[in-house]
């Protein structure tokens, strides 16, 4: 007698770890879950870390990929297009974007215009670009905790001289508890002319359990 409930005991806890070991959810099938990335290339882009879902109109994937900007995929389309809405008789652009070999934005096609991207330490601190007979060249300031202080934007001429034409100032007033900011200002210095504009910006921001 005393043999076999041993027997029992011995059988029950092997029930017990095989149900640990085969991590089954309560409808009995495997929880194939992935885990949640909090830093990737995308993420950064946006100025985001943490396991976020959405991010106002930019929707990312557990792994911290873009896989939809405005309910479309940028970086499967072939080529920039612009569609024509016969009812507000308006044009939406949709352009291309493009990672490059580390999985780092790198590029943004629009069908007047093109964007540069130069990545450094894992955050971008410049950007080049066309459009419309400009040529510009913007270069990003940042704080020691990464976060983004000013922009000077320089507009070049056909012997590739750079004037300062406008500088964007960012102060954070809010974040949320995954360090995220939700709200900052902005102040636009036009120096050309010396008009300043202040405005303040928010954004919203879903995240994976």
């Amino acid at each position: 007698m005393k043999n076999i409930k041993l027997l029992l005991a011995a059988c029950a806890m092997l029930l017990v770890f095989s149900a640990c070991g085969n991590s089954q959810n309560q409808n009995g099938k495997k929880d194939t879950k992935e885990p949640t990335v909090t830093t990737s290339p995308d993420l950064a882009f946006w100025d985001l870390k943490g396991p976020v879902k959405m991010c106002d109109g930019v929707e990312f994937d557990r792994q911290g990929k873009i896989v939809k900007v405005d309910n479309h995929d940028p970086f499967s389309i072939d080529g920039p297009y612009r569609d024509y809405d016969t009812v507000t008789y308006s044009f939406t652009e949709y352009c291309q974007w493009i990672r490059n070999s580390e999985g780092y934005m790198a590029q943004m096609l629009c069908v007047e215009s093109i964007n540069n991207y130069v990545w450094e330490n894992g955050r971008v601190v410049a950007e080049t670009g066309s459009g419309e007979g400009i040529d510009w060249d913007v270069r990003y300031q940042y704080n020691p905790d990464g976060l983004l202080l000013e922009k000077n934007l320089y507009y070049l001429d056909e012997e590739g001289q750079k004037e300062l034409v406008e500088i964007t100032e960012y102060e954070y007033l809010d974040f949320d508890t995954h360090s995220n900011w939700t709200r900052r200002k902005v102040t636009n210095r036009d120096v050309t002319i010396g008009y300043v504009n202040e405005d303040v910006e928010t954004r919203s921001i879903q995240y994976y359990e």
